[in-house]
């Protein structure tokens, strides 16, 4: 018991030495060393006076229980040749709690020229104030400014909790490097009334860009209000949530009278990257009386699933003042490559677009083939005086992105098991053909018998010497064998035996660059990533196995954007050549029915370069069959097994 009496004692005393506020001492020359020290003396309140010269220090480590106040007219500045690490931060805060930093009419400023120098290994993380998994905090009143990276950043520390409880207010973000503000992890996030403008240096350039990194982070009751991005060389309100999926907390954002305007390359570009129903992220996103007017460029992206997040725009505004327009229609929606579900989901209330008439109002860049869905609501266009009302319904929604019955297929279904492979041995070289980042080559292998194929792995583009390619190795029952890694630029024999016969699988990782089999002694056969073959670079025959059992089958060859083209020709199992098209950008598909002339057997499909255009990569899917392509026609033994 007196133990206990002298412990509460001795912490009562240490309490009462804490100081409630403390006025940070300054040194002209370097400020560092006493600017933490009065942060990590306790004191609840620390004073940063406005002193005849700028508050010179290195990176401080902010505490938590404690507020900053900065007297109009201080700047506080990055020291020159400091932040050489490449996530040096001005301000940093992990796992803190209770914090407030307020200073109007203050500065924050680092030195982002020099960090473009020769001087600094180049980087995109020196923020100017980097909070990390922190609660209840508030950041008012401050300019931030000309950041080696974020004016801003909330992301999050080692134990991956999100930001919660966080106010900004009435904050400038000038002229930062990466983005004014970056939200990777938060939950109960208001913003308001801030200024983000003139980013630019590396890409998204944004004035906000909501971005987690991994599905556990999390976008939950995040507003901002009367906001302005202004003349950022990237967007001005970016939301990337390619890393959510359906395991993600739903996500909730509303936007309410924010402003774009000036020069950004966009007002608002959304992007989830979902191709498949399990990477829908679930949630809803609203604008609401927001107001878009960025000259020559006033414009709304959209690729996302239909699916979900619901976006919902009600009574904004999009007005485009210059009569040509560097995006052809304001709103314009788009499907990822290799996308298997429609596109959309999308409200828009009442919302006026003041452009050119002679602008179509909406776009569809359908690079999946996919139907657009769940579009609904109303535009008003608004020009010469006139306003005219369209109301998007479903015969609107044909018109924009008509039907394609490649769609009407069942997905493809991958049964090896069932796949009729021949059972001799194959050639020991294999048809050039070469294969872009992610896919699997299936093996038909004897138990017990050493099976043989050689492996190459090349760059596409600048060769990437740091990234070597992963090989795993599968028996038929899906037993991981072993991996290998096969270096960038080079070729690799490998060597295994399968405890049992079938099908044994190689799972291959070139990401970003190619790969392909050379050689080897068993038969092969390609398989899909996520359902989708991408090929780079090279004119290859590949064939399919269609049974007389199939209702129907379909292909769809798609090159990647305008400038990246492919010919495809389809050839029936006698040579016939059934459908041919070339110069193919935007998804062209083509879907054979049972009882043609001829049906059942084995299917050629050419790719090869295009008349005209760059040949580099291309994409395919199949329906109604197995999503497996040999490459040579030998392989495969009967359609019907």
């Amino acid at each position: 018991m007196k133990q206990l009496i002298l412990t509460v004692a001795l912490l009562s005393l240490v309490v009462a030495e804490m100081p409630a506020a403390l006025e940070v001492p300054y040194d002209p020359a370097d400020a560092t060393k006493l600017f933490q020290e009065a942060i990590n003396s306790g004191a609840k309140q620390l004073l940063v006076r406005k002193m005849a010269g700028p508050w010179i220090v290195d990176k401080l480590e902010l505490a938590g229980d404690q507020e900053i106040i900065f007297e109009s007219g201080v700047v506080v500045l990055a020291r020159a040749d400091a932040f050489h690490g490449k996530g040096d931060a001005l301000f940093t805060a992990s796992s803190r709690k209770n914090l407030r930093l307020i200073g109007p009419g203050a500065t924050l400023q680092m030195r982002r020229a020099d960090y473009a120098g020769p001087a600094y290994t180049k980087s995109e993380w020196r923020h100017l104030l980097s909070l990390r998994s922190c609660t209840n905090v508030v950041v008012e009143g401050l300019a931030l400014v000309e950041s080696g990276g974020d004016g801003i950043y909330l992301g999050v520390d080692k134990s991956g909790g999100p930001n919660k409880d966080i106010i900004i207010r009435k904050v400038g973000l000038n002229r930062n490097y990466r983005q004014g503000i970056s939200v990777i992890s938060a939950e109960n996030l208001l913003i308001e009334d801030c200024l983000l403008r003139a980013t630019a240096g590396t890409p998204p350039a944004a004035g906000i860009d909501f971005e987690p990194n991994r599905p556990s982070e999390r976008l939950v009751n995040c507003v901002m209000r009367r906001c302005l991005a202004e003349n950022n060389h990237g967007l001005a309100y970016d939301f990337y949530l390619g890393q959510l999926d359906q395991t993600s907390a739903p996500i909730s954002i509303r936007l309410e009278e924010c402003v774009s305007r000036g020069t950004n390359r966009l007002s608002v570009a959304f992007s989830t990257r979902s191709k498949n129903a399990a990477d829908v992220v679930p949630g809803r996103v609203e604008f609401v009386n927001c107001r878009f007017e960025d000259s020559g460029r006033a414009g709304i992206t959209i690729s996302k699933p239909a699916a979900g997040p619901l976006l919902r725009f009600e009574h904004c505004t999009l007005v485009d003042p210059e009569k040509s327009s560097a995006t052809n229609a304001p709103i314009q929606f788009a499907s990822t490559h290799g996308g298997k579900i429609p596109a959309g989901g999308v409200e828009f209330m009442d919302c006026t677009l003041a452009v050119d008439a002679a602008r179509p109002l909406i776009d569809y860049h359908n690079s999946a083939g996919v139907p657009l869905a769940g579009i609904s609501g109303k535009l008003i266009r608004e020009n010469g005086g006139q306003r005219i009302s369209r109301t998007m319904d479903a015969a609107w929604l044909a018109e924009l992105a008509p039907p394609d019955p490649f769609f009407d297929l069942p997905p493809p279904d991958l049964n090896l098991a069932a796949l009729p492979v021949a059972a001799s041995g194959a050639p020991d070289k294999i048809p050039p053909h070469r294969v872009r980042g992610k896919g699997s080559y299936a093996l038909n292998v004897q138990a017990h018998v050493t099976a043989r194929c050689v492996v190459q792995h090349r760059s596409v583009g600048r060769p990437q010497k740091d990234k070597p390619m992963s090989v795993e190795i599968f028996s038929p029952s899906g037993k991981k064998l072993r991996g290998v890694k096969v270096e960038p630029d080079s070729a690799q024999t490998i060597e295994f035996e399968s405890p049992e016969s079938g099908l044994a699988r190689l799972v291959c990782d070139a990401n970003p660059g190619s790969f392909t089999i050379a050689a080897a002694g068993n038969p092969v056969f390609l398989l899909p990533e996520d359902g989708t073959f991408h090929f780079v670079s090279m004119a290859s025959d590949y064939y399919f196995a269609v049974s007389s059992g199939s209702p129907a089958f379909g292909v769809k060859v798609t090159g990647d954007g305008t400038l990246e083209l492919v010919k495809a020709t389809l050839t029936s199992p006698s040579g016939k050549v059934i459908w041919q098209a070339d110069a193919i950008a935007k998804p062209h598909s083509h879907v054979v029915k049972r009882g043609a002339p001829e049906y059942a057997g084995v299917w050629k499909l050419r790719l090869e370069r295009p008349t005209h255009g760059t040949f580099e990569d291309h994409f395919l899917e199949l329906r109604g069959v197995p999503p497996v392509l040999a490459l040579q026609p030998d392989a495969l033994s009967t359609v019907d097994k």
